[in-house]
């Protein structure tokens, strides 16, 4: 009896790892995303009472709603026309199966391991982006045609959404926990460097969902204060959170849709190697780069360094 008691407590604790280590592998290894969940079956079964289990997942309604997300996927394969493809992609999925499973009937963390487990996650963003940046500097050597291409490990819009949720826990952490200045201080200079790497990497994605996101919060708090003078100031920082982007947004399209005098000017009539251009002087299509919305500095490392020194 003795036996499987220290058995249980060792897969448990096991199956606590497994979590900070998927935690930690989000966004940096899909090889240690992979291993992790390894590991959550693995003690997730040797816990034992599986019976019990399936009978409280089965009583657990929001474990069920996520599970069967995944029938949606299955439904899919009465009109794909890559079966191939329809089975690699149920594949990939099954942990949208597995884990409400699992996380819905095993034990909970202890509010000291969730704030590590934020920790863990916080550390491993940050240290994402400072790689990319590394790359970009090329210290770390790859070859990068796209801004978006320095994200080396996962790709540039999972990355920015991660960043996302690691300023959100940022600045939750701010408001409701007691902090030293010094933590405030550090707090404060990781919102702004994850922020500046969302424009870096150009992610109107992730920046968007900041914007939204700081709305409904800002509108959610001014509710629910009752004092005149700090609701004010609430709802006048909201108003500068939606018109700033509308008129930058504004001027941006006015821009890019303005017509250069020097295109006008500048007529060529052959290419480089002496062949002829086709001109179409009806079609007022835009292409130039420099008066993109959102131009890609794509072509040369130093031009992207320089870019974002300057």
């Amino acid at each position: 009896m003795k036996f499987f008691s220290n058995r249980s407590d060792f897969f448990t604790k096991l199956y606590f790892i497994g979590i900070g280590l998927m935690i930690f592998a989000l966004p940096l290894s899909k090889f240690l995303m992979s291993f992790a969940q390894l590991i959550l079956i693995i003690s997730w079964v040797g816990q034992g009472n599986l019976k019990e289990k399936f009978k409280a997942f089965f009583h657990n309604k929001p474990a069920l709603v996520f599970s069967s997300i995944y029938l949606l996927h299955l439904l899919g394969l009465f009109y794909t026309c890559n079966m191939a493809y329809a089975f690699e992609d149920l594949k990939i999925k099954i942990p949208i199966l597995i884990f409400p499973l699992i996380f819905s009937t095993s034990p909970v963390p202890s509010k000291e391991l969730f704030n590590k487990y934020l920790n863990i996650f916080i550390f491993a963003v940050v240290f994402s982006t400072v790689c990319s940046i590394l790359v970009l500097l090329d210290i770390i050597h790859r070859d990068i045609r796209d801004i978006r291409n320095i994200s080396i490990f996962i790709s540039h819009i999972r990355l920015s959404l991660l960043i996302c949720m690691s300023i959100l826990i940022l600045f939750f952490r701010i408001f409701k926990d007691k902090i030293t200045k010094l933590k405030l201080i550090a707090q404060g200079l990781l919102i702004f460097w994850l922020f500046y790497f969302l424009i870096i990497i150009e992610s109107i994605t992730g920046i968007g969902i900041l914007f939204i996101v700081g709305i409904i919060l800002l509108l959610y708090y001014s509710m629910k204060i009752k004092n005149a003078t700090n609701k004010i100031a609430i709802l006048g920082t909201l108003m500068v959170f939606i018109i700033i982007p509308l008129l930058f947004l504004g001027a941006e399209i006015n821009s890019f849709y303005k017509e250069k005098s020097s295109a006008k000017e500048v007529i060529k009539t052959e290419t480089q190697k002496g062949n002829p251009y086709t001109q179409i002087l009806e079609n007022k299509s835009i292409n130039d780069p420099e008066t993109a919305i959102f131009p890609r500095y794509s072509i040369r490392r130093l031009e992207l360094l320089s870019f974002y020194l300057n």
